[in-house]
């Protein structure tokens, strides 16, 4: 099968990235064919290989005490152009940016979304909630398939009409492994657990 996974850019920090790289990874070992489709990150130079589409343009969005970007190509039949190049089998978004509505907007494959956004406390729903009626009116019409992260992900989207699973975060154990050195000062008999994330009460912690 042939497989797009669309992804915030790849040479910026974010956990929607390193989700989108390492699916792609566990995809092709399984043997698949593909192909990453990110927008460049302003200022940060792209490295990408013959498995990445470095893809339209992004824009910074400060939000949710982060800095994200926001895809979107501006070239007319770009969109296009690329998907009749590529003869997708499958689409898979990691989000529902202006890029990702304009490739379900001319994608004929199967398109998949997942939602990685804690929306309790959003800066952004808060300030424009007509957007969440807007995304879910796009996933009702272009999106064959729903995924959410964790229960937190899927709460506001209980309506959508069609298969829709929460499927959690994995840990590649080939970089974090059981079977690795201790860390010698946590040799101490206790449970140690590690947070990789920003010190915020939407990522979980019990400020």
């Amino acid at each position: 099968m042939k497989i797009g996974i669309v992804s915030s850019p790849l040479t910026a920090p974010g956990g929607v990235k390193e989700h989108a790289l390492a699916l792609a990874d566990y995809l092709r070992r399984q043997g698949h064919s593909v192909k990453v489709i990110a927008p460049p990150a302003k200022d940060r130079p792209e490295n990408s290989g013959n498995d990445t589409i470095i893809f339209g343009r992004s824009l910074p969005l400060v939000a949710n005490a982060s800095c994200g970007y926001l895809g979107i190509s501006l070239k007319p039949g770009e969109v296009r152009e690329m998907l009749e190049r590529e003869r997708f089998d499958l689409i898979h978004y990691h989000g529902g940016g202006l890029l990702e509505f304009q490739i379900a907007e001319h994608s004929e494959a199967v398109n998949i979304l997942t939602l990685h956004a804690n929306p309790e406390g959003s800066t952004v729903l808060a300030s424009f909630p007509f957007l969440l009626d807007i995304a879910k009116a796009w996933a009702k019409d272009k999106i064959q398939g729903l995924l959410a992260v964790s229960p937190v992900a899927a709460s506001l989207w209980s309506n959508f009409p069609g298969p829709f699973q929460i499927i959690p975060n994995g840990v590649d154990l080939r970089r974090f492994s059981p079977q690795a050195p201790k860390i010698e000062k946590y040799r101490d008999g206790k449970i140690n657990i590690l947070f990789v994330g920003r010190f915020d009460k939407r990522k979980g912690l019990a400020l």
